[in-house]
């Protein structure tokens, strides 16, 4: 192992929050140092006299921030709290300093505009332009005076998102219902009553204990037959972090997200103001695919406009089988997914639980690494090396041919407490290459919330979570599979936002594959294959009210967008909310729902403000890059496979997507393959 991977481990394995602040305090200081010499008139204005060394800057503070703010994700206890919320403040006021150098600016003007720009190839030159766009959208060419306003805002805006990420966290932790008569958990699961029950005996209790985590809280609602603890859990789980939490689930108000929403929308219209947006969803847009917020509207309509028919028939079904079938006149929003459940295994014989049952953890694993291995010539090995949690594993991935380590990765899988919510993909270390030194290879964590093994059973994956599972590899793969030696631009580093979903999206298709699934599967009591017949019934059942599924997701597009593009100080977001309702859904949640509380992809993180759209937008490229490979008549095509890791994950931002894509296609985007595959067209 070369000795600045053995450096990363030991400092990952050494990592502690009492050193948090002491350690990014001297390395912030170094950095300083170092950028305000690279700003001085005597450093010259060329690749090597500066640009690269302000990339190397931007590798150690990664390779050092990353960890600590993952750590301070996935064991989220009030010390690693205090830690983070004591440094990312220094973290955020050093970049917004960092983008308003206008010294530092300068330079990369007069880089651009010497002769010896068109010399430095596409990479090189795309991070010149990149870096002068992101400095003009940081401020750089304010007055001093909007310059420290906008400063503060940055610094009060990752103040609140992080306060909405915990305050989400610890409503979700909170909630524990006690169950003591077992008639209560009817029809649940066997696995996770059992799970429930290990929890209750942890804490020194009878019975069983039901949370708000997605392992319990799923299965519960699918499949409960008590309506009324559907009902008790629903209340719960969409009031979380909001005012109506105490009253629904005994929690603390203190948890309400409702202020931190307003501040955050204030602050970001103030900002898009200081910048010369008229609003923040044009300041959004900047760095993105779709030009205008025009687009991004028409886009959103025409989706709706396709979707709302098969909606509307979904939601008729829905409610004929739930009068007539499970005798409930009044459908209410703690029903839908329970009778949902019930209507699928009615129509298809299909049941998602017994479903599970052929798909053990370790073998979906290693399904999808020859999957990957098979299409991209790579090699995935498991390292031992020190992790932070028993669940944790780290694996490196070579080069088929030369053998040689391309990245690794850190897979945290299952659910627990002090670990938010929800599966996302992060870099630790983006590949980069400092002058005349070793290429530093990239390393990622990929991390899911999935049921782990209790004392009497393993884990099995649901087929959703095999897709989850697929869809965050592809993020995974995109980052370390790039080629790209230069931090900025390297994995999904400098993609425009709305693309960076493609390849996550793309690994979804091979989760629908039967030869595929077929070798994901051994049966928890037989060991058996995943049944053609089983299989089949999963694909009859594929787009089984994929218009109230869509119709969902454009929902939290269109509202995303619309209070971005239209917010003002006087709105009020549940407002707004309601009105998108009335609008795309065509079953309409009651006023007490706060789903905004906990939609921590726009109010926890700047990444997806304005930009939640980007999923049936990315999905729709994706969609058309993977009738590539049923074009060639074989899924797990090495020669499509390699073509698209070439043109599309391994090229980062070093060119456009819409250049990336045009590369692999041949020609622009088209939506028909994803209204095709999801029964749309």
């Amino acid at each position: 192992m070369n000795n600045n991977l053995s450096r990363h481990w030991q400092r990952f394995s050494r990592i502690s929050p009492r050193d948090v602040r002491a350690k990014t305090e001297e390395l912030l200081k170094e950095s300083q140092q170092a950028i305000d010499s690279l700003a001085d008139d005597s450093t010259p204005s060329s690749w090597e006299g500066f640009a690269i060394s302000v990339e190397d800057i931007l590798q150690n503070i990664e390779s050092f921030w990353s960890p600590v703010a993952h750590l301070n994700a996935v064991m989220s206890t009030e010390e690693w709290r205090n830690a983070f919320n004591e440094s990312n403040p220094l973290i955020v006021s050093f970049f917004t300093r960092l983008q308003q150098n206008h010294d530092l600016y300068k330079k990369y003007i007069a880089l651009s505009q010497s002769p010896d720009f068109g010399k430095l190839g596409q990479a090189k030159r795309r991070i010149i332009e990149l870096s002068i766009k992101n400095f003009e959208l940081s401020g750089v060419n304010l007055p001093k005076e909007k310059q420290k306003k906008l400063s503060d805002i940055e610094d009060k805006l990752a103040l609140l998102m992080n306060k909405f990420a915990e305050n989400s966290l610890d409503s979700t932790n909170f909630f524990k219902l006690h169950i003591q008569n077992k008639e209560e958990l009817e029809e649940i699961p066997e696995r996770v009553v059992k799970q429930a029950a290990e929890l209750a005996k942890k804490q020194g209790k009878s019975g069983w204990i039901l949370t708000l985590q997605e392992p319990c809280f799923m299965p519960v609602m699918r499949h409960a037959k008590n309506r009324n603890l559907r009902e008790t859990m629903y209340k719960a789980y969409v009031t979380q972090a909001s005012d109506l939490f105490s009253s629904y689930a005994g929690g603390s108000n203190e948890w309400d997200n409702s202020k931190n929403i307003k501040e955050i929308m204030d602050l970001r219209l103030e900002k898009a103001h200081l910048l010369e947006f008229a609003n923040f969803a044009e300041y959004s847009l900047s760095l993105k695919m779709a030009d205008t917020t025009g687009e991004v509207n028409t886009f959103l309509e025409q989706m709706v406009a396709r979707t709302k028919e098969a909606g509307v028939r979904d939601a008729n079904e829905l409610r004929e089988f739930a009068k007539n079938s499970l005798g409930i006149d009044k459908m209410e929003q703690w029903d839908l997914s329970y009778a949902s459940e019930q209507l699928k295994i009615s129509k298809f014989q299909l049941d998602n639980e017994k479903v599970r049952q052929y798909f053990p953890w370790e073998k979906v694993l290693e399904g999808l690494f020859l999957l990957v291995e098979t299409l991209y010539d790579i090699v995935i090995e498991k390292i031992e090396v020190p992790v932070y949690h028993t669940d944790v594993k780290v694996y490196q991935i070579k080069d088929k041919g030369s053998l040689s380590v391309i990245g690794h990765f850190y897979l945290d899988p299952f659910a627990r407490e002090n670990k938010r919510s929800g599966a996302w993909v992060d870099g630790c270390r983006t590949r980069h290459r400092r002058i005349e030194k070793e290429l530093e290879t990239p390393v990622t964590y990929v991390v899911c919330n999935f049921p782990g093994k209790t004392s009497t059973l393993d884990s099995y994956l649901s087929h959703n979570e095999i897709i989850t599972l697929f869809h965050e590899f592809g993020h995974a793969l995109h980052q370390l599979l790039t080629e790209v030696d230069v931090h900025s631009i390297s994995g999904f580093n400098g993609v425009e936002w709305d693309a960076v979903e493609i390849p996550s999206q793309f690994m979804e298709n091979f989760a629908w594959d039967e030869s595929i699934l077929v070798s994901l599967s051994a049966h928890e009591v037989n060991n058996t294959q995943l049944p053609n017949d089983v299989y089949q019934k999963m694909i009859a059942a594929k787009n089984f009210h994929v218009g109230l599924a869509w119709l969902r997701q454009l929902e939290f597009s269109i509202f995303d967008f619309r209070i971005h593009e239209n917010w003002s100080p006087k709105m009020d977001v549940m407002e707004e909310l309601w009105k998108v309702q009335e609008e795309v859904a065509v079953i309409i949640p009651p006023r007490w729902n706060r789903f905004p509380m906990m939609f921590g992809h726009i109010f926890a993180s700047p990444a997806y403000a304005a930009g939640y759209y980007s999923y049936k937008w990315a999905e729709v490229l994706s969609a058309d890059a993977f009738e590539a490979f049923e074009e060639s008549g074989v899924i797990v095509n090495k020669e499509v496979g390699n073509l698209f890791r070439r043109e599309i994950i391994s090229a980062g931002a070093s060119r456009p997507m819409k250049d990336s894509f045009r590369k692999f296609r041949g020609r622009d985007p088209q939506i028909n393959a994803l209204l095709r595959h999801n029964g749309i067209l």
